[in-house]
């Protein structure tokens, strides 16, 4: 079983609606919880790929995860940016 339902029933009925209520507070959680990671992973193959994003966009958000998240690896900043790509295609 892909999981898939699950995945996308968790990110329309728990992480979206709790984005909307902590905002950018709620990265830290999306991006350090096992499940939500697998989530948000498992999302991005249904959006535009980072890649395909204007050079300006990309560069922004790779600005942006290193502000957030400093200490990370640079996988976890790749991850992290596929993560917080995808939340803001599907709000």
């Amino acid at each position: 079983m892909s999981g898939s339902w699950l995945y996308q029933s968790l990110i329309n009925n728990v992480y979206i609606p709790h984005f909307h209520t902590y905002g950018e507070k709620a990265y830290n959680s999306f991006i350090n919880c096992a499940v939500a990671k697998k989530s948000f992973l498992w999302a991005y193959k249904n959006v535009t790929p980072i890649e395909e994003l204007n050079e300006s966009d990309k560069k922004e958000l790779k600005l942006y995860v290193i502000g957030l998240f400093p200490n990370k690896t640079p996988a976890e900043k790749i991850e992290s940016c596929k993560i917080i790509h995808t939340l803001g295609c599907l709000l």
